[in-house]
């Protein structure tokens, strides 16, 4: 008999002590205890985009310039008319969707395409460059305004703020 208690003594140690570190085999079982969720990602990164623009309202001598331009690896050109508040220089703004400014720069020198499989750059587009060096990606959506305040801004998802922005002005 007592060789029984000391045993059902041992065990009752034994559970008491598997217990306190929480091994007990008494203990339910059930669903893992979840893991911490990860971080959120937040990165930090330059934004490279372009505005391209309809050639347009050239006159003849604008034409001869362009060819001239393209021939010989210039490639420069520049708004005009109704597209005249976007050309080099153009302040360039991101904006969050309250149209809080999260970056600002300006557009680079506009350089000529003519259309695809031609060298008459009177029917091309005029593409101008911009770099926002360094924008924190922590939301899903973003805006971009370019060209005088009167000018509508344009919506981004956060992959094409990554992807590199194009705005179509039209």
């Amino acid at each position: 008999m007592r060789s029984r208690r000391a045993g059902l003594a041992r065990w009752m140690l034994v559970v008491a002590v598997l217990g306190t570190a929480g091994c007990s085999p008494l203990a339910p079982l059930g669903p893992p205890a979840p893991s911490p969720a990860p971080p959120s990602v937040v990165s930090t990164r330059a934004v490279t985009g372009f505005v391209p623009l309809p050639l347009t309202d050239l006159t003849q001598a604008d034409v001869d310039r362009l060819q001239n331009s393209y021939m010989t690896g210039e490639f420069a050109c520049e708004a005009r008319g109704a597209f005249a508040d976007v050309s080099a220089g153009s302040e360039v703004q991101l904006l969050d969707t309250r149209g809080t400014v999260l970056a600002s720069t300006t557009l680079g020198d506009g350089t000529v395409e003519p259309l695809f499989g031609s060298v008459d750059t009177s029917q091309g587009l005029c593409f101008f460059p911009f770099t926002f060096p360094s924008v924190t990606i922590d939301q899903a959506l973003f805006r971009i305004h370019v060209g005088d305040a009167g000018r509508a801004s344009f919506g981004f998802a956060e992959s094409a703020i990554r992807r590199g922005p194009i705005i179509e002005i039209r």
